[in-house]
């Protein structure tokens, strides 16, 4: 099949978790582009576990989305049965589907997507499968080894990290395309410009950090470290943007209580999820993050286009992208005195939240603007389907 014959390019795009995260706002992102490009994406979405907010996102640019029923592998026992029992029923509906949607080519999202790789090797469909983390557990590491070296030649990369994470040396040979996440460098432009001076209680550092409440993202030191900041008389303010999933309410719990025993009420606000991160990115001095795992992280890639000064942990591309104290703070993994001299080190120097304004976003164009990625998913799907 020679797709510059093809009028029109059918893409399935498969993901086992529908609630909005960077997967979620990666694949919205992308398939809005391609559509310019030839390129239908019909989004295959878990029917349990999928939020109308990632489902409006595709609504409103008019991506097609099928609830699928798509049970997930849990830790619970009775979950694990449903999930064997249930497993040979949901690939052949899955590969059905697929059929039905006239579709050229799976591209599945996440190790955990070993449904939808059987479904399209059920159907005689190409397949690319899409690794965009740098944590997974164990079995399901080991599981998609074994399946990839037997099912699947293609793979997209979120970062070179995940890379090296997942694919070993015979996984290596294989096709591989790294695609960085994508954004909107045009809508994630600064606005704002801030007059340098000192900060104090009058004019406190503004921090913000876009995250969903889960162990992965490492708030606790980042709590531990603004309490470290508080007692050595530094004037911060503290934004935690981010919904708060009911399978994390032990997690969510201990960050509260950390912050209620530790006093810092009036300094970190939880703001839930927001409809619109820009206008609270644009009256932010500094963009933390203090996560423990990431591949390739949307939130900073957007704090970078928005021009903020960043503070973030050494984890998946970051260093690749962001040179330690030449144009961002670049902080071990779970560490709290690392983060607090990330923070310590743009509130004893607010000229270096200009000055770094303007390479964060200079890289942030250059390396993740959404037409750029998209035409990158183009060529790497071209490539795939011309293939014999």
């Amino acid at each position: 099949m020679n797709v510059e014959e093809l009028n029109l390019i059918k893409v399935a795009n498969i993901i086992e978790e529908g609630r909005l995260g960077g997967p979620q706002i990666r694949i919205a992102r992308v398939s809005k582009e391609l559509i310019n490009h030839g390129i239908i994406t019909i989004v295959f979405l878990p029917k349990s576990r999928s939020s109308n907010s990632f489902k409006n996102i595709l609504k409103s640019q008019n991506t097609q989305y099928v609830d699928k029923k798509l049970t997930k592998l849990s830790k619970n026992k009775i979950q694990i049965i449903i999930y064997i029992l249930t497993f040979p029923y949901e690939i052949a509906s899955l590969g059905w589907q697929l059929k039905k949607y006239n579709i050229q080519l799976v591209h599945c999202n996440g190790a955990f997507q070993i449904k939808g790789i059987l479904a399209a090797k059920l159907a005689r469909i190409k397949v690319v499968w899409h690794l965009n983390d740098t944590f997974t557990p164990s079995i399901v590491k080991k599981i998609f080894s074994i399946l990839a070296k037997k099912f699947c030649d293609n793979f997209i990369v979120a970062a070179d990290a995940v890379k090296k994470y997942y694919l070993s040396e015979e996984l290596g040979k294989k096709n591989i395309y790294e695609i960085q996440s994508p954004i909107d460098t045009d809508y994630f432009s600064p606005k704002k410009r801030f007059e340098i001076k000192k900060f104090s209680l009058l004019n406190p550092l503004e921090i913000i950090i876009v995250s969903n409440i889960s162990p992965v993202k490492g708030l606790e030191y980042l709590i531990e470290a603004v309490s470290l900041a508080n007692q050595k008389g530094m004037h911060i303010k503290l934004k935690i943007i981010g919904e708060k999933f009911d399978n994390q309410k032990q997690y969510i719990s201990k960050i509260e209580a950390m912050v209620r025993s530790l006093n810092l009420n009036s300094i970190v606000t939880f703001m839930g999820r927001v409809s619109e991160i820009k206008p609270l990115l644009d009256t932010a001095h500094v963009y933390i993050c203090s996560s423990t795992s990431e591949a390739s992280p949307v939130s900073v890639w957007e704090a970078m286009s928005m021009g903020k000064a960043i503070v973030s942990t050494d984890v998946g591309d970051v260093a690749r992208f962001l040179i330690h104290k030449e144009s961002a703070y670049v902080c071990e993994t779970e560490d709290a005195k690392s983060l607090l001299d990330g923070i310590t080190y743009y509130y004893k120097k607010p000229e270096l939240i200009t000055l770094y304004s303007e390479k964060v976003r200079k890289t942030a164009i250059e390396n993740f603007n959404t037409l750029q990625i998209a035409k990158q998913h183009l060529n790497c799907y071209k490539e795939i389907l011309n293939k014999l």
